[in-house]
């Protein structure tokens, strides 16, 4: 990110041409998340609250770009009912942007302010996108599978580059199970449903889902990313009514495994994947800030694969 645009109240060329080409005013500057890109709160053209998110560098545009491409790609595979309403895309020579209602509250700050019903809603907006993306497509699911468990063999070898896992432990990762955990139907599949990315809209419980990654492929199964997002909510996080939620969790991640046509077995053998790969992520970036948590975290995510491998041994 640009430090010049960052700390002082001029706009970049990209977000001036944004506020002449769709009429926004009060532009102002926040921070939010993990993001190389600049974020700006606004007045849209119908008076209400926006949000812009820029790019104006290689690795921010690339950030931009991967979240518009991941935005297209679930709306192709019919889970457009997860994103932001009216959302508009933009790419020029000095920049590719983003601009979107104002969403407020994450799911990780509604559900410590209180907000009622959050788990409930989010979880019957994940059976209901589920079914919405479901498809017959041999070999879809698995392929999304292959994906998921590339990534957990992607973070463990930044773990054993920071020291924090031996090379048997990045073999072993190479092992978890895909094509035996999957079945000849497929459902929309995410890698960064978490908290921090989930509004549930408290006047009528609509959720939404932003800042996708790019990913190898959408389809797959959502019983992953839902243990990521239990895993977060419950054991990283510690979110008010995520330990007493953990059932409706389960009982969501069935209903899917059903739509799917999955055994139980199954079901849960997906979800120890989502939760291996979710303690290797919460490791790695706590490395350097809590290190006696990110081991901690990453022996979690050990045991985890030597669950899922132990027939391999």
């Amino acid at each position: 990110m640009s430090s010049t645009y960052e700390h002082d109240q001029t706009l970049p060329p990209i977000v001036t041409a944004v506020q002449a080409e769709h009429s926004i005013t009060n532009v102002t500057p926040f921070t939010a998340g993990h993001t190389g890109a600049l974020l700006y709160r606004c007045t849209r053209e119908d008076g209400t609250a926006g949000v812009l998110k820029a790019g104006i560098d290689e690795g921010s545009r690339a950030e931009v770009q991967a979240n518009v491409y991941g935005y297209e790609s679930i709306a192709a595979s019919g889970g457009g009912g997860l994103l932001p309403d009216g959302m508009v895309f933009g790419a020029r020579q000095d920049g590719s942007y983003i601009l979107m209602p104002y969403l407020g509250q994450n799911f990780v700050e509604a559900a410590r302010a209180g907000q009622a019903g959050l788990y409930r809603s989010l979880l019957d907006a994940v059976t209901d996108v589920a079914g919405a993306t479901l498809r017959d497509e041999a070999d879809a699911q698995a392929k999304g599978l292959h994906e998921f468990r590339k990534q957990v063999v992607r973070w463990y070898r930044e773990l054993y580059a920071r020291g924090m896992v031996g090379s048997a432990a990045v073999e072993q990762a190479t092992l978890l199970p895909a094509d035996a955990l999957a079945s000849d139907k497929a459902s929309l599949m995410l890698l960064d449903f978490t908290p921090d990315n989930l509004f549930v809209e408290s006047e009528n419980d609509k959720v939404t889902f932003i800042d996708p990654w790019r990913q190898a492929t959408y389809l797959g199964s959502l019983i992953p990313a839902l243990s990521q997002f239990a895993t977060l909510a419950a054991d990283v996080y510690n979110l008010p009514g995520a330990a007493e939620s953990q059932q409706l969790f389960a009982e969501c991640a069935d209903s899917v495994g059903k739509q799917l046509g999955l055994t139980e077995a199954q079901v849960r053998k997906q979800e120890l994947l989502g939760r291996c790969l979710q303690f290797a992520l919460s490791g790695y970036v706590r490395i350097d800030t809590d290190h006696e948590r990110a081991a901690d975290y990453v022996g979690r995510s050990l045991a985890y694969i030597n669950q899922l491998t132990e027939d391999n041994r």
